[in-house]
């Protein structure tokens, strides 16, 4: 969600208009209302639109789906459409729309739908695969994934991080001992135990 925060308010402070639409993941669990209304907000010059919402499993993702086309398909001032991939019904209800105006569908990925530990069930990797395909640009995190997942080559950029600008400069202590930092999920199906045994046996602090 950062990574996404960050590139908007990127756009936004080079002076590009940008709307963002989302969809709320409200279940039954974190939600008790069977409809959640939507939602405009205003920050700086960035306006968000949180989709309405019907609570109920199924009904829910078309929902979104069609806010989604129907949002892009009416903003008159769209040039091009950025999409999270992984928000795959907000995406793909996007994705025909900006086809449909022959707009430029740029697609975030910064996991692959095939190696996700977490939300990686048959139905929604094929949603995530077909949103993929119809993107006409790409933003990777890393260079495998564009060999992995861009089989077309189409038009792709490398951005592993961005730089939050409101966050305090401070001044980092370079040394020349070498540091390992891993930053995902802890789960042995990343390989994480392997890393572990391995700094085990190299015998290093």
């Amino acid at each position: 969600q950062k990574y996404n925060r960050l590139l908007i308010e990127g756009l936004a402070a080079n002076n590009v208009y940008v709307q963002v639409i989302s969809g709320v993941p409200v279940t039954k669990q974190n939600y008790p209302k069977k409809i959640f209304r939507g939602k405009r907000v205003v920050e700086g010059s960035v306006r968000y639109h949180y989709l309405p919402t019907i609570n109920l499993p199924g009904v829910k993702n078309i929902g979104q789906m069609l806010g989604a086309f129907f949002e892009v398909l009416l903003d008159k001032k769209t040039d091009a459409v950025i999409c999270d991939v992984l928000n795959a019904s907000v995406a793909l209800g996007a994705s025909f729309a900006a086809n449909l105006k022959h707009k430029p569908f740029v697609g975030i990925v910064t996991d692959h739908p095939r190696m996700m530990v977490t939300g990686s069930g048959k139905k929604y990797i094929r949603l995530v695969e077909r949103v993929i395909q119809n993107c006409t640009h790409y933003v990777f995190l890393t260079e495998q994934m564009n060999k992995g997942l861009n089989h077309k080559e189409k038009p792709y950029v490398i951005i592993e991080g961005v730089s939050d600008q409101k966050a305090p400069s401070t001044n980092m202590n370079l040394c020349s001992n070498k540091h390992c930092l891993y930053a995902g999920l802890l789960d042995v199906r990343y390989g994480v135990k392997k890393m572990v045994d391995a700094f085990i046996l190299a015998d290093r602090e």
